[in-house]
């Protein structure tokens, strides 16, 4: 079985803590649910926001077929050393400092299994996962 990890960044964009939202609703679970129908032996996963969960549940949009590694974005906001908008650029440009860094990868690593190695990750907002895998 193949496993993928989906990636939706956490962190608050452009001080909107749902901004990500319709990328969930509109593009990913959409993509997943057309990989599970190409391969329902697929394993997806994905990791993302508390606040976007929640109101994801409540606007009943339907993780049958995903388990969900929920990270809780103010804890992981209060961690970094920068603002959002500082680690996103350092992200994209590989110049986080070390200590930001290690940040991300402890944080992400706390929210799934320790066992737990995907075949693949997709991530639309940041090569972020690139250090911890």
């Amino acid at each position: 079985m193949k496993s993928i990890l989906y990636y939706l960044d956490p962190r608050t964009e452009l001080n909107d803590k749902m901004f990500r939202y319709a990328t969930l609703r509109s593009y990913l679970l959409p993509e997943i649910q057309g990989l599970k129908n190409a391969d329902p032996s697929l394993e997806v996963k994905i990791i993302l926001s508390k606040n976007i969960f929640t109101q994801a549940i409540k606007n009943g949009l339907k993780f049958d077929d995903v388990e969900c590694f929920i990270v809780d974005e103010d804890f992981f906001e209060s961690r970094l050393s920068q603002d959002n908008c500082s680690t996103s650029i350092s992200l994209y440009h590989n110049t986080l400092n070390e200590k930001d860094n290690n940040v991300i990868k402890g944080i992400i690593r706390e929210s799934i299994p320790e066992s737990y190695y995907p075949d693949l990750i997709i991530s639309y907002e940041s090569p972020v996962m690139t250090p911890t895998y």
